[in-house]
């Protein structure tokens, strides 16, 4: 198949704070108050989180996730935490000789400090009007700046936030009101410090401070402040009631100061334990701070993709190393890419390691939710954007030094074969008529004739064409559309049949051999080919290009179905899904296994599903228990997979209903969708749910409530209760928070 001669590359690349947590012994004052110094002077200071050092490894990487930093940074970090942040890669790559807030004289490999934005020196911070004491309190809430730095700033910690606007996010939950910190409490600081990280409407007080505490509440002029964003609600609606976390550790002086606060305003105060200030919520991340939208156009195969960055207001622009800032990529479309490389890597720290090319511009990266993310040089005007082979990024998925990922020769050709389609996650071939066409002209060997193709289409098509179309275009006008469009594609090609005159053999002559006088294959005779057209009725045929065998076209056309009703569930601007045929996969204790489609959702968990997919074949035991495995030892590197089983048959067997059934009972799974536990359930389509139209009712994306935020989970357990009985799933208690399911007799 010829390569595409162009590839288009189209999105936005935004920069912003490159966000830094820096780990700290929380019981050490000394620590914590350099740390507030160091976040004190770089761009975004205010919201990178202060983390602790000697946290276990679970719960420090669950605090890094909530506050999505890009890298985490210690001091002398001891060899178990070193290692630890390394393995996970959160490190910090240590480029200067004081990691992200180095101070060089004659250029900055560390953050961007805030001095150096052009705007830094415009804030009205109005005078504090409270004590300096006790520091570590004032310092959380005002900032605190080095002893070198003259003049020295009332509110040195607003200057990080110059350009910067927190995303708004409706029904996230998230800290607002006052956060009350134990005097010299090192760990109550930080949580304070952390609460307004992920928020802008919270204030401290401490338990027993009246000229702090008289000085913090001058400043909440403005009660709005605390309003919950909600959609539909205005926002000039007064609070009926503030939060106050930690309300019990207040003086009984302290509560009425407060309570005399409230009442001057006619608001409410609601006691709240300090425990709960975090709890469900994260980091919700910026508003466009400098952006640019780009498209670019280069070749299929092409490994870097050059865009243009966006500037910053810098105090000086003729530096070349003024500090390292965040340049976020988000890919809006990714089209005429050679099908071996994807763009559309998901944001698993691991993963960076894709995109990681010394040289090309970026001295930190990773991935995000959006998309690469690319630590550079405030001054740089362009950057080099790698995209990632589509194995490259299964195999790291499963975190296996040892394991083997590959691509079976099926597989190359089922994806080859996709291509003249537009792709694997298009919807040309859900349409029953139209792989019925492929499907006969293969079984043929002579071809078919044009009006065959049209009446297979018209007679299988089943309940297309769909509604949006069927209203201006009649049956047989819909099958004579798609046959020009299914000839376009290539995958059929034409013959001319003649016969020669000579010895009456049938001559099946390709487009490219049709000359004025022709040789007989079989007798060796001059045919004369205008003699030949009148002697007989000559007859155009249509065949499977590649004289490609009847078994190939059988696995090929449920593969293709699958993938487009996967396609049909990613409404989304973006690029297209990293989609694998014929993946194999060897894991390190495992046999190998040959997946026969592998991809990965964009959705909010970035789901994979791992799929057996069989024309009319049955679905045995091994098959289950093959794809159960590997689903299993993604789910164990804390990576949600499901499998999926597909068949071309009206229904599944009770054989593989059975042998499913066990599987699913055997090792149930759940996963966290938006603060609920939702069983994690296979994905099982039949003939007929891969060959309606999009929009008709029963289409599986139709399968889950709209706005329950279940996505294609929800799908995967309503195809449960359609096509392998499930009538019911419990959460019993003696299951360790796992569901157990309840199945048809």
């Amino acid at each position: 198949m010829p390569e595409k001669s162009t590839a288009l590359y189209r999105g936005r690349v935004s920069v912003r704070p490159w966000r830094v947590g820096v780990l700290v012994d929380v019981d050490d004052a000394d620590q914590v108050i350099h740390a507030i110094t160091q976040l004190s002077e770089v761009w975004g200071g205010l919201y990178m989180p202060i983390l602790d050092m000697n946290a276990d490894p679970d719960p420090l990487r669950a605090a890094i996730r909530v506050f999505d930093v890009d890298d985490v940074y210690a001091e002398n970090p001891p060899e178990e935490l070193e290692e630890f942040l390394r393995s996970s890669h959160y490190r910090w790559r240590s480029l200067g000789k004081f990691g992200p807030f180095a101070e060089e004289s004659r250029f900055r490999e560390g953050i961007l400090p805030a001095r150096a934005l052009a705007t830094s020196g415009e804030i009205g911070a109005f005078p504090w009007s409270g004590p300096s004491d006790p520091a570590l309190a004032v310092a959380a809430y005002l900032g605190r700046r080095s002893p070198s730095d003259e003049p020295a700033a009332p509110r040195p910690i607003l200057d990080t936030t110059r350009l910067i606007n927190l995303n708004t996010h409706y029904g996230r939950p998230a800290p607002r009101g006052f956060v009350v910190m134990r005097d010299g409490n090192a760990r109550d600081t930080i949580w304070f410090w952390n609460c307004r990280v992920v928020s802008n409407a919270v204030y401290p007080l401490l338990a027993d401070a009246e000229d702090f505490n008289t000085a913090v509440l001058a400043d909440a002029i403005d009660v709005k402040i605390f309003t919950p964003f909600s959609p539909g609600k205005s926002l000039e609606t007064p609070p009926l009631c503030i939060p106050v976390w930690g309300y019990d550790d207040l003086t009984p002086a302290e509560q009425q100061r407060l309570q005399s606060w409230a009442e001057e305003r006619h608001v409410q105060l609601a006691p709240n334990s300090r425990g709960d200030a975090l709890a469900g919520t994260w980091f919700p991340g910026f508003s466009r701070i400098a952006s640019t939208k780009f498209r670019v156009e280069t070749r299929p195969s092409a490994r870097l993709i050059s865009v243009d960055l966006p500037r910053l207001p810098l105090h000086d622009p003729s530096d070349d190393f003024p500090g390292v800032v965040a340049a976020e990529v988000e890919f809006h479309e990714a089209s005429g890419v050679d099908p071996r490389l994807t763009v559309a890597i998901p944001p698993y720290r691991r993963h960076a390691a894709l995109i990681d090319r010394p040289g090309y511009g970026a001295d930190q990266v990773r991935i995000s939710a959006v998309g690469p993310v690319f630590g550079v040089q405030a001054a740089l005007e362009d950057l080099s954007v790698p995209n990632a082979y589509q194995l490259e990024v299964m195999q790291l998925l499963f975190d296996d030094e040892k394991a083997v990922v590959g691509q079976s020769d099926e597989g190359k050709f089922q994806t080859r074969a996709a291509e003249l389609f537009g792709g694997p996650l298009t919807s040309h071939l859900a349409q029953p008529g139209v792989r019925a066409a492929i499907q006969e002209s293969g079984a043929k060997t002579t071809g078919i004739r044009w009006q065959q193709l049209t009446n297979v289409i018209l007679s299988q098509r089943g309940e297309w064409p769909d509604s949006l179309r069927a209203f201006h275009q009649t049956p047989r006008q819909y099958a004579e559309r798609q046959a020009h469009l299914l000839l376009s594609s290539g995958m059929l090609v034409p013959h001319l049949q003649i016969q020669c005159h000579e010895c009456r053999i049938d001559l099946r002559l390709a487009p490219e051999q049709l000359a004025t006088t022709i040789q007989c294959e079989f007798c060796g005779s001059d045919v004369r080919l205008a003699l030949a057209l009148a002697l007989t009725k000559p007859e155009w045929k249509y065949r499977l290009a590649g004289h490609l065998s009847e078994s190939r076209v059988k696995a090929f056309l449920p593969a293709m179905a699958v993938s487009s009703v996967l396609g049909s569930m990613y409404r989304l601007e973006g690029p297209p899904a990293v989609h694998v045929f014929g993946l194999e996969i060897q894991l390190s204790n495992h046999g190998q296994v040959e997946v026969d489609i592998a991809t990965i959702m964009h959705e909010d968990r970035w789901i994979v599903l791992l799929g057996e997919v069989k024309n009319h074949n049955p679905i045995d035991s091994n098959d289950v228990k093959n794809l159960f495995a590997l689903c299993g030892a993604l789910s164990r590197k804390e990576i949600p997979a499901i499998p999926l089983f597909a068949t071309f048959k009206a229904t599944f067997s009770a054989e593989e209903r059975d042998v499913i059934r066990t599987a699913m009972d055997a090792e149930p799974r759940s996963i966290s969708l938006h603060g609920r536990q939702v069983p994690l359930t296979p994905l099982l389509l039949t003939h007929r749910d891969m060959s309606l139209p999009h929009y008709h009712e029963d289409h599986p994306h139709r399968w889950f409530k709209p706005g329950s935020g279940t996505g294609i989970v929800g799908i995967a357990l309503e195809s449960n209760k359609r096509n392998l009985g499930l009538l019911n799933v419990t959460w019993p208690e003696d299951t360790d928070g796992q569901p157990r399911f309840e199945w048809e007799l």
